[in-house]
């Protein structure tokens, strides 16, 4: 399935975007460039009615070093928590979904 699908039959209370800092084009579509990732965020925000809360990236063709730096670089023009998970681990996103599991569970 793709992320609507997703979006639609999962029924998040939040959402955390996945986004390839290196990659040109949307994967599987060569040609079609990829938007700016404020577009993405409005454009999945508009789409699943929830606020994106943190950001992953996918570091493929990124150093460890340049995956952090733009992990940084995108935090600070989004305001979002934003982390590599498989360089520095998922400890920031658990934190920014507490507050989501919690009112879930109520």
């Amino acid at each position: 399935p793709g992320g609507m699908e997703l979006l639609a039959a999962g029924r998040p209370n939040a959402v955390i975007l996945q986004h390839a800092p290196a990659r040109r084009f949307y994967d599987g579509f060569p040609g079609h460039a990829m938007h700016a990732l404020d577009h993405q965020i409005q454009a999945v925000e508009v789409l699943s009615g929830k606020p994106v809360v943190a950001v992953t990236i996918n570091h493929e063709h990124m150093t460890p070093q340049q995956a952090r730096q733009a992990c940084n670089q995108i935090q600070k023009s989004t305001g979002l928590p934003t982390v590599d998970v498989l360089l520095d681990g998922p400890a920031l996103l658990v934190k920014t979904l507490q507050p989501f599991l919690r009112r879930a569970s109520e």
